[in-house]
């Protein structure tokens, strides 16, 4: 069963997220563990086989985004698995912190 997801829907759902995280005085996070696992999106969603895991590096990935800050343009739809990285990294810091 597909379902769509629209732009707008994706930009409410970070204007929540923005919005608990103020509420909550929440205004930045040191990233104090690096390495992390990563699968590729065909092998995620592919669940007649074992996905080969990779190595991804939450560092390398906040400092590519703060490039495409500085450059002020998303440069490439690989920034959005970089945000998700950095995103699970906070949500697991926030629930065990909870």
């Amino acid at each position: 069963m597909a379902h769509t997801v629209t732009k707008n829907e994706i930009g409410k759902i970070f204007e929540l997220m923005l919005k608990k995280m103020e509420i909550e005085g929440f205004s930045s996070i040191e990233i104090d563990s690096d390495n992390y696992w990563y699968v590729s999106g065909d092998e995620a969603l592919d669940l007649n086989s074992t996905p080969e895991p990779i190595v991804g590096s939450l560092l390398e990935d906040w400092e590519l985004l703060q490039k495409t800050i500085a450059s002020n343009e998303m440069t490439s739809y690989l920034d959005f698995d970089r945000i998700s990285s950095i995103l699970k990294f906070i949500s697991e810091k926030r629930i065990t912190t909870s």
